[in-house]
């Protein structure tokens, strides 16, 4: 009888769980390698390849080739009420060069994206800048580094294991649910 009182509860438990609420592995804003800070003030960058997948999050490490769509949220107020350009640069020769840029523009919502077709394998970087308090004062610029990577089949593979772990955990609690009520009733 305690045997099934546990396989209830460990059923319960696995029921209930959500592989989301891991998202970015469970850490605080301050541990957040998609974050970066300007000017005191955090933003999230966070891009996504909906072809490919609709739900993950890829921050420094993205796979080449998809088309691929760049997010990037002022976490707080101060950026929100200040003109700022985007750019995405690739880095050539030791240098970084405009890839994709972005107007200067003010952004209320503190959310702006950029879709990037068949973004090629290489070194980005996203560069924020806005100007001082004034316009006369200096401008500040921040930059969020990534990687752009030739994705390959057996990543993929991992991938979907990672994506669909706890199907298999959840059939191997069963099989062991079956194999124990046989068991039981013999």
């Amino acid at each position: 009888m305690k045997r099934q009182g546990r396989l209830s509860i460990l059923l319960f438990a696995l029921f209930f769980y959500a592989p989301s609420i891991y998202a970015h592995g469970g850490l605080t804003i301050d541990q957040d390698k998609c974050v970066f800070r300007v000017a005191r003030t955090v933003v999230h960058f966070t891009a996504y390849q909906p072809e490919v997948s609709q739900e993950e999050e890829l921050c420094k490490d993205i796979p080449a080739g998809n088309n691929t769509i760049f997010v990037v949220d002022f976490v707080g107020e101060k950026l929100r009420k200040k003109p700022i350009q985007l750019s995405v640069e690739q880095k050539t020769n030791n240098r970084y060069e405009s890839y994709l840029s972005k107007v200067s523009q003010i952004y209320p919502s503190g959310t702006t994206n950029l879709n990037l077709p068949n973004l090629g394998s290489g070194e980005y970087r996203i560069s924020l800048l806005f100007n001082g308090p004034d316009d006369a004062s200096a401008h500040t610029e921040g930059y969020f580094y990534i990687t752009v990577t030739a994705s390959n089949k057996e990543d993929s593979m991992l991938g979907l294991f990672d994506k669909y772990s706890w199907l298999l955990i959840l059939a191997s609690i069963g099989f062991v649910a079956y194999l124990l009520s046989a068991r039981l009733k013999s």
